[in-house]
């Protein structure tokens, strides 16, 4: 937990009242985002549900139907399932490293994910301040390298083909998250890592073929939503056996 964050006074019953029965492994709860004058801009909601083990890996990367699921601190783990699996944090990443914890847990859990839509945890979010030093040391290419571990941990645990394109996806959205922050950082060398990053997400992912394919998504995307003024989530069009 951040030093300027808070979880609310009724965070941790609300989880175990979500929880119920014992074959729950997980719960995720509802958070809201703050300024830094403390004053609410966005509350994330997930609904109330009950998730399978593959609905709540896809649930990590559906980001415009759940909001960003890859932090840690909305979430109630069980300690059995962490301990019995030794899952902890990987130390070779900086960046990505609790989206990573939380795969390797979905991974292992063999119960069911409950969401909750109460308001577990509240974020202060600061504009560019800790992205931007990442950027400038590139610490953010973690970020990459964290996705890419990401997308062969869930083929080698058989996810299903949709989860595993949408992690395929994911290593686009690191590539654009990247190339984004390392210019507003105005980072040395930006042009050659862009480069080398981009050329790593199109052989990583099996070739040009799913790049262009994503481009061609992200594109239809923000043409709908421009014109509804709403998130939506535009299927894959392209599989592939894996």
């Amino acid at each position: 937990m951040d030093a300027d964050d808070k979880m609310p006074d009724n965070a941790l019953g609300n989880f175990m009242a979500c929880r119920g029965e014992e074959r729950t492994d997980l719960v995720v709860g509802a958070y809201a985002i703050e300024d830094k004058e403390k004053q609410t801009v966005e509350v994330l909601r997930v609904g109330e549900s009950e998730l399978n083990r593959i609905d709540s890996a896809n649930m990590l990367f559906l980001e415009n139907k759940y909001g960003y699921q890859g932090y840690i601190w909305n979430k109630l783990f069980k300690r059995s399932v962490v301990l019995e699996n030794n899952i902890r944090f990987d130390e070779r990443y900086r960046f990505n490293e609790d989206r990573l914890f939380c795969v390797e847990y979905i991974c292992a859990m063999k119960g069911v994910a409950k969401t909750c839509d109460d308001i577990i945890y509240n974020y202060v979010k600061h504009p560019g301040s800790t992205i931007g030093t990442m950027g400038k040391d590139l610490r953010i290419l973690d970020d990459y390298t964290s996705s890419l571990y990401i997308y062969e941990r869930l083929k080698e645990c058989h996810f299903p083909r949709r989860t595993v394109s949408l992690s395929r996806d994911n290593l686009f959205f690191s590539y654009d998250f990247i190339r984004h922050n390392l210019k507003l950082a105005d980072a040395e060398e930006q042009g050659r890592v862009v480069g080398n990053i981009k050329s790593r997400a199109i052989r990583d992912s099996g070739g040009m073929l799913f790049f262009a394919d994503n481009r061609l998504r992200r594109f239809l995307s923000r043409q709908i939503n421009h014109l509804r003024s709403n998130k939506i989530y535009v299927e894959t069009i392209f599989y592939c056996s894996l």
